[in-house]
C-alpha cells in the first residue's frame, strides 16, 4: 500500500486510496425466484412450558405426534409444497368370471335353444347431417327468397327426383318378389331387418330430404332498394321453376338506372351458393355473362365492387390472347365439374360467344345472363340460333326496351327466355298477331277490335308472370 509522505495531501496524489473498496451492487435487492431454504421451526418456549408442567421428570421423553413432522412455510406461500399428501388409487380388479350367453326360457320355464349365426352388424353407418341455411333467415333485415313453410309447391326437377327414387324403390321391390317366386326362399325375407328397425332401410333412402329456408347474402342484403328486393324475388322464382311448371326464363324489362345489374348478381351468387338442399349445394355450377363487347370488363368490376373478396373468379373473355388459347381455356372451362370449377362466371361478348358454341355444347350451364338482350329480337340471325342452341334452361334478358311495336320481336325474345312456351312462330301469329294487328287496322270493324283486345288481354296474361 502507498503511503503518503507528511505534508502531502492525500487528496493531490490520485494513486492514493481514501476509501476502501466495495463491490459494485445493484441499489435494489434482487428477487430470488427460488423458494427460500425449508427448515423445521423449533419453538423454544412451547417446549419449555411442556416440560415444566410434564410430571415425569426431566429424564422422561415427550410422546412424538404425527404433526410434528408436517411443516408449511407461511413466509413463501408461492412455493410448491412438497410435503402434500397426494390420493392412492388402486388398480381395478380383473374381471374372473367367463362370458356366457344369456338363456331365454319360454312360459313353461325351459330353456329356448338358441343357434349362433355369425352374422355381423356391418359396418358403422355414415352420420346424416340435416341440411341448414347458409344465412340464418330470423336475422334482422333477412331477405328470404324461399321458405318451405310457405312456398310448399312441387318443381319441376324435385318431381323428376322424386319419380326417380319411387321407381327405383319399385324395381328392388319386384327383383327381389320375381326371386322368390323363382324359388329361392333365401333372397327374399318378409321381415324386417334390424338396420330397417333402426331407420336406415329402404324407406329411409327413399325418403327426400327436408327443404331449407333461401337467403340473399346479408352483404347484398343491406345495399338492395325495396324495388330491388322484389325484383330478385321475381328472378328467382321464375329461374327456379316456380311460376310455371317446366319453365326457367325470365326478362328483367327495368328502365335504365333502377339496378338490373345488382338484381342480376344478386341472383346469380345465391344460385351459385344456395339451394333449397341446404348449404354448401348450389343451384347451378356455372354461368355465363352475354353481353356487348365494350361491357365485358364492366360486369368483372361490378362483380368486385358489389362483393368483395368473396366475388367469384371469372373467367373474362376481352380479346386478349391468341385463338388457340381461347379454345384451350374454354375446353378446360367446359370439362371443369363439381369441386373442380374455379371459373364459374363466364363474361363474353355476343360475337364471341356465337364463335364459341361448338366448343360449348356439350356443356351444361346453370344461368344465362343476356345483357342488351334486345339484340336477340330477330330470330332469324345468326347469333340468336347459336344462342339458343346452348344447353341452359335457366336464361335472363335484361333490356331496358323489349317492346318496339312488333310482335315478332316481342316473341323473338319470349321464346328465347321460354322456349316453345307459345308454340312455333306460325302459332303465335295464328293464335295472337293476325288477330291483334288486324284490330289495330283504321278500317277494322268493332268485331274484329273486340277481338284485338281479347287477344291482347290473352296473351298479356299468359306472359305476364315472366316479365
Amino acid at each position: 500500500m502507498y503511503i503518503a509522505k507528511e505534508g502531502v495531501s492525500l487528496f493531490s496524489n490520485p494513486q492514493v486510496l481514501v476509501k476502501p473498496f466495495k463491490s459494485p451492487a445493484s441499489s435494489t435487492p434482487v428477487a430470488r425466484p427460488q423458494p427460500q431454504r425449508k427448515r423445521k421451526r423449533v419453538v423454544y418456549k412451547e417446549d419449555a412450558s411442556d416440560s415444566d408442567s410434564d410430571s415425569g421428570g426431566k429424564g422422561k421423553k415427550k410422546k412424538k405426534k404425527a404433526s410434528d413432522d408436517s411443516y408449511q412455510d407461511e413466509g413463501n406461500t408461492s412455493a410448491v409444497n412438497i410435503n402434500k399428501l397426494f390420493p392412492t388409487f388402486a388398480p381395478p380388479k380383473p374381471i374372473t368370471g367367463r362370458f356366457s350367453l344369456p338363456s331365454i326360457t319360454d312360459k313353461s320355464g325351459n330353456i329356448v335353444p338358441v343357434v349362433m349365426t355369425n352374422v355381423s352388424l356391418g359396418i358403422r353407418p355414415a352420420i346424416k347431417i340435416p341440411p341448414r341455411p347458409l344465412h340464418d333467415p330470423m336475422a334482422d333485415h333477412a331477405i328470404v327468397l324461399f321458405d318451405p313453410t310457405i312456398d310448399t309447391r312441387e318443381t319441376d326437377e324435385e318431381r323428376k327426383e322424386r319419380e326417380k327414387l319411387e321407381a327405383a324403390a319399385k324395381a328392388q321391390e319386384e327383383k327381389e318378389k320375381a326371386a322368390l317366386e323363382a324359388g329361392g326362399a333365401n333372397l327374399y325375407n318378409p321381415h324386417k331387418s334390424l338396420k330397417e328397425l333402426l331407420g336406415g332401410g329402404r324407406e329411409a333412402q327413399a325418403t327426400v330430404a327436408p327443404k331449407v329456408p333461401v337467403v340473399i347474402d346479408p352483404k347484398l342484403g343491406k345495399i338492395l332498394r325495396p324495388h330491388q328486393i322484389e325484383g330478385v324475388k321475381f328472378l328467382y322464382r321464375c329461374t327456379t321453376g316456380m311460376t310455371v311448371d317446366n319453365q326457367y326464363g325470365c326478362i328483367m324489362a327495368d328502365e335504365m338506372g333502377l339496378g338490373k345489374t345488382l338484381q342480376c348478381i344478386a341472383l346469380m351468387w345465391t344460385l351459385l351458393k344456395q339451394s333449397p338442399r341446404g348449404a354448401g349445394k348450389g343451384t347451378i355450377e356455372k354461368c355465363i355473362i352475354a353481353c356487348p363487347a365494350s361491357l365485358v370488363k364492366n360486369w368483372a368490376n361490378e362483380l368486385v365492387k358489389w362483393l368483395g373478396d368473396s366475388a367469384p373468379k371469372t373467367f373474362a373473355i376481352d380479346g386478349t390472347g391468341t385463338k388457340a388459347d381461347l379454345i384451350a381455356n374454354v375446353r378446360r372451362w367446359v370439362q371443369a365439374k363439381g369441386r373442380h370449377v374455379t371459373l364459374p362466371v363466364m363474361i363474353v361478348s355476343y360475337e364471341t360467344l356465337r364463335t364459341l358454341c361448338e366448343e360449348l355444347a356439350g356443356c351444361e350451364i346453370g344461368l344465362m345472363l343476356c345483357d342488351e338482350g334486345h339484340r336477340l329480337k330477330n330470330s332469324e340471325n345468326l347469333t340468336f340460333k347459336t344462342l339458343n342452341e346452348l344447353n341452359c334452361k335457366r336464361r335472363v334478358i335484361l333490356s331496358g326496351t323489349p317492346i318496339q311495336n312488333d310482335l315478332s320481336e316481342y316473341f323473338s325474345l319470349l321464346n328465347f327466355a321460354n322456349k316453345d312456351y307459345l308454340g312455333t312462330k306460325n302459332d303465335f301469329r295464328k293464335n295472337f298477331e293476325n288477330a291483334i294487328v288486324r284490330g289495330r287496322d283504321a278500317d277494322a270493324s268493332d268485331k274484329e277490335k273486340e277481338a284485338s283486345i281479347a287477344k291482347l288481354r290473352e296473351l298479356s296474361g299468359r306472359v305476364q308472370p315472366f316479365i
